[in-house]
């Protein structure tokens, strides 16, 4: 998993995240925020667990604010989905830092 916070989807900077097959080397899908906006660098961090993809754009607007930062939770399966999952997650600097482990 490959993030490109600068990767220009439709307006500067929005980012993009891309999974690679590890055997093969081959890009297996790219993935966008579902609600990306300009400037979110999606994919500045990123963690992978098992069929678990964590995809961080720290400067994504929250509730209006700007800059207040966004995780976004998905499963592989082969076309991801948001998730809402019992997993652990250490975030910093909301969306800045990534770490993800499965639960159970």
């Amino acid at each position: 998993l490959i993030g490109a916070p600068l990767y220009d989807a439709n307006g500067a900077s929005r980012g993009a995240a891309y999974l690679f097959d590890p055997l093969s080397g081959a890009q297996l899908l790219k993935i966008v925020a579902p609600d990306g906006a300009l400037e979110d660098r999606f994919g500045l961090s990123v963690a992978l667990a098992g069929d678990l993809l964590l995809i961080g754009a720290p400067d994504a607007t929250v509730g209006g604010q700007e800059s207040q930062g966004a995780a976004y939770l998905f499963r592989f399966k082969p076309t991801p989905i948001p998730l809402p999952a019992s997993v652990w997650l250490l975030l910093s600097g909301f969306g800045a830092l990534a770490l993800l482990r499965r639960l159970g």
